[in-house]
């Protein structure tokens, strides 16, 4: 997956493997280092919760990245979502720490089966995507 965005606005993309794992959570100490409180409720009451799981991290890597800030930044400490993020190709916006220079925008990405990915960047940008061929002009 690859993303550009005009030099003024920061971006940051994210792609995790999953979301098909075991029930007892993605690796033990997961919901404490990743979750808000707020996160760690919705996790455990979901029918899907490693999904759930899976799709908030990905958007925190993505704003953390958007922020230039990475994991500098404790993903536990702020709050994306506590229900699922919304469909593909749809913004939302998200108090993300270390990003001053005014909101950021969220998106789910659909990568196909078997992975969760997230968009995320300081102006709600059209989305396109464009398969490889396209971009090598063949």
């Amino acid at each position: 997956m690859a993303a550009v965005a005009p030099a003024d606005v920061l971006l940051g993309v994210d792609v995790e493997r999953g979301p098909g794992l075991h029930p007892p959570g993605v690796f033990p100490g997961f919901d404490d280092a990743v979750l808000s409180p707020g996160e760690r409720t919705a996790a455990g009451a979901a029918v899907r919760p490693d999904a759930l799981r899976l799709t908030l991290f990905s958007a925190k890597e993505a704003l953390l990245k958007a922020a230039g800030v990475g994991l500098a930044v404790d993903p536990a400490s702020f709050q994306v979502s506590t229900g699922p993020l919304g469909p593909p190709a749809r913004w939302s916006q998200v108090h993300t720490p270390g990003v001053e220079s005014g909101p950021v925008y969220l998106q789910p990405v659909d990568v196909g089966h078997g992975h969760v990915a997230s968009l995320a960047c300081t102006a709600p940008l059209p989305v396109e995507r464009l398969e490889t061929w396209q971009l090598l002009g063949s």
